[in-house]
């Protein structure tokens, strides 16, 4: 095998046990994705909004394309590269969530709107000329949403959670009014994130909060429609705040990502949502009658903090055997904390762990394996791995 292949060929495992598949293994639970893919197609539907999912939770076109089978308008990538992986598996409808101000960037998004309907957040003035130029020479119109910043504490933000976009209404309308009048940039909209809020535990805080940080878009919009510009797409919302952004009246769209395999941490906050994504591991250690050592580490499984004898981190649960629990992880191993029937664990024996953080695990493994009733069914590339660019 040639030595860029290696690692990348998925082997011919359909139909066998999970527990027979070499590790560590990506897993996805086909029957829980299906419902949760439902669950929330039907849950927006029913309040007339539409739904784009956010390609960064899973990196999985074929995942992708099964959430527009399910009624989902197109989805929401974070840089050109993942774009570029929608469209070359026939996803036509793209909100680029990001800026995109670099010349080498500018090249690839032209030739991207060459081949599919791609949207682009804007919030320079400077940055919306670049692209127009850039547009007409190549010969496309790109549509362009406003990104306006949604806080309403700075010192909140200034701990981690800075973002892009306008700060104010006033300063959004002038961005607008400038999209409008360049003749290959299509103004379609505006977006905004509620900011650090979906980690906020009490939902009536929540609400309050993400209500409180819509507060300059909300007044954008007034402005807008008073000026008679568009807000065709008012793009909000992720999985942890659905139910709260689907109640605003003007919003048309969401992007939820976690939702369709779900993660531990994400879990506490929507549980309706299924756990589908999974981390297969082998024993390969036992050093002591309490302690097995497993062959997954940092390089293979993200946790929002690696040392998971501190108290506060998301410990990936150990869900296939009672009485297991990690407890340290290196590069390459796992120490498992066992008591119980779980002492009866062997060298070779496999473990399905369901991880905590599940966009930047699933970014360290080039497929992931489809299971119905805990057997492989097919084997879905990630094929967006890797793509930061």
């Amino acid at each position: 095998m040639k030595t860029e292949e290696r690692g990348r060929r998925p082997p011919d495992v359909v139909g066998r046990s999970w527990r027979e598949l070499d590790t560590p293994a990506l897993a996805f639970d086909i029957d829980a994705i299906d419902r949760n893919i439902e669950k929330m197609a039907g849950f927006l539907r029913e309040r007339g909004k539409r739904c784009r999912p956010h390609f960064k939770a899973h990196m999985c076109s074929r995942l992708a394309l099964r959430q527009v089978e399910a009624g989902a308008i197109g989805l929401c990538a974070a840089k050109v590269s993942a774009a570029e992986i929608l469209a070359d598996a026939g996803v036509d409808d793209i909100l680029i969530a990001n800026q995109v101000n670099v010349p080498v960037k500018i090249r690839r998004l032209m030739a991207l709107a060459q081949r599919a309907d791609v949207k682009i957040l804007v919030d320079a003035a400077d940055n919306a000329e670049q692209l127009d130029e850039a547009a007409g020479a190549a010969g496309v119109k790109l549509g362009a949403l406003i990104e306006v910043r949604a806080r309403s504490d700075a010192s909140t933000f200034a701990k981690g959670y800075t973002r892009n976009g306008v700060d104010t209404a006033a300063d959004a309308a002038t961005l607008a009014i400038e999209i409008d009048r360049l003749p290959n940039l299509e103004l379609r909209g505006v977006m905004a994130y509620e900011g650090p809020h979906p980690k906020e535990q009490d939902p009536t805080r929540r609400r309050d909060a993400i209500l409180r940080d819509f507060g300059v878009m909300f007044e954008y919009l007034e402005a807008a429609k008073r000026a008679g510009l568009s807000c065709e797409i008012v793009s909000v919302g992720g999985t942890a705040t659905y139910r709260i952004s689907s109640e605003i009246d003007d919003v048309t769209e969401l992007q939820p990502g976690s939702y369709v395999v779900m993660n531990t941490m994400k879990s506490r906050l929507a549980p309706e949502f299924e756990q589908a994504l999974f981390l297969i591991s082998s024993v390969v250690g036992r050093p002591e009658p309490e302690t097995a050592v497993l062959d997954v580490g940092m390089k293979s499984l993200k946790m929002s903090k690696q040392d998971t004898t501190d108290a506060d981190a998301d410990r990936p649960p150990i869900v296939s055997i009672d009485r297991a629990a990690l407890h340290h992880l290196s590069e390459e191993h796992a120490a498992a904390s066992l008591s119980g029937d779980a002492r009866k664990l062997a060298i070779g024996d496999r473990v399905m762990l369901a991880p905590s953080y599940g966009a930047p695990t699933m970014n360290y493994h080039d497929f992931a394996y489809v299971l119905r009733d805990g057997v492989v069914e097919d084997v879905w590339p990630i094929d967006a791995r890797g793509c930061s660019q």
